[in-house]
């Protein structure tokens, strides 16, 4: 289930950014999450009926919930605010580190200890970032324009790694029984707030028949199937494997989204996203082996 997600994922962003182009940011993304909202929820209906949710931890409505809901506003921001296709690649190895956050995480929420080789694992990740920024040439002013040139969807980029790290966490914590976690709700919610935001900041948006593919790819495979092969990756006995593998998402996403965006794949791009899963992959191994 976990690498289903993984692979689901992976290519997610071409087909937002497609949406984002011609639909607006918030349009793009009120579709997608309430149409996949619908299906899930017909889903849990049939298979364990819809029972339970005044039942559910209140801490899930908050966690869960605020987290769901602001990752999924603040990640089609970091890719709809991007100015070029290129800067969605770049800014997005901020995006794809939740990974590594999620284990960051693991420390104080679960009371995890790490060896010292910790940190460096991390800086490894950190190093594959700005790597991954350089994309004219190595020389610093070329790093320095690509950052600035970046820095707003990278900050929305970051901010949803952080939602997403969080809301992994909490996912296993508070709902690890099926019944109690309710993310075609959550999906709902989120469609609803971008569609409001989508008129409040009066997007004009284009409609044509062939962004039927990208709607239904982005409600039914990447909101249902991606979530709900991620939800029941948390929930099952080898959740860490999952998070494991899911390491390997910068390296896919950049690759898969380059390749289908027609942005440059350089060696800078390459290299630094494979140094995002390789810190990422040694953090892992970096927890003292009472607490693996």
């Amino acid at each position: 289930m976990g690498i289903c997600a993984v692979l689901v994922w992976s290519l997610g962003t071409t087909f937002a950014r497609g949406l984002t182009e011609e639909m607006g940011t918030f349009t793009a993304g009120a579709i997608a999450n309430f149409l996949g909202g619908v299906i899930m929820l017909l889903y849990k209906k049939k298979t364990m009926g819809l029972q339970g949710i005044r039942e559910t931890p209140r801490a899930y409505w908050l966690a869960c919930g605020i987290c769901f809901v602001a990752f999924s506003i603040t990640v089609n921001l970091s890719i709809g605010l991007a100015y070029t296709r290129e800067q969605v690649i770049t800014s997005g190895l901020l995006r794809l580190i939740w990974p590594l956050l999620a284990l960051i995480l693991t420390i104080p929420l679960h009371k995890k200890r790490v060896s010292k080789w910790f940190v460096a694992s991390a800086t490894l990740s950190l190093i594959g970032i700005v790597l991954g920024n350089y994309t004219e040439s190595l020389a610093p002013q070329a790093l320095f324009q690509s950052l600035v040139d970046t820095w707003i969807p990278s900050l929305f980029a970051f901010l949803s790694s952080i939602l997403w790290a969080l809301y992994s966490n909490f996912l296993g914590k508070y709902a690890a029984n099926p019944k109690d976690d309710h993310v075609g709700l959550l999906m709902l919610l989120s469609g609803l707030i971008q569609g409001v935001l989508a008129l409040l900041f009066r997007e004009s948006p284009q409609f044509a028949f062939h962004q039927i593919w990208g709607v239904l790819y982005m409600a039914v495979v990447v909101a249902f199937l991606g979530n709900f092969f991620w939800v029941s990756a948390m929930q099952g006995k080898r959740r860490h494997a999952a998070l494991l593998f899911a390491n390997l998402t910068p390296l896919l996403a950049t690759v898969a989204g380059a390749l289908t965006l027609g942005v440059p794949l350089t060696l800078p791009l390459v290299v630094g996203s494979a140094l995002v899963a390789a810190g990422t992959i040694w953090s892992k191994y970096c927890f003292l082996p009472d607490e693996a």
